[in-house]
């Protein structure tokens, strides 16, 4: 077994809970930063048609 294998399992471990630890603290922030660019681009589109 080499040690640099064992720490990068490791370090992948920890980096995937962090980013579990990150979705379930912040669930409403991604989901505003994900919808207020489609809301921006949705208003542009029905203001040009118009």
């Amino acid at each position: 077994m080499c040690p640099s294998r064992d720490q990068d399992t490791r370090r992948e471990a920890s980096d995937h809970q962090q980013l579990e630890e990150e979705k379930h603290s912040v669930p409403a922030q991604n989901d505003r930063v994900e919808e207020d660019p489609v809301w921006e681009v949705q208003g542009h589109h029905q203001s040009k048609e118009d």
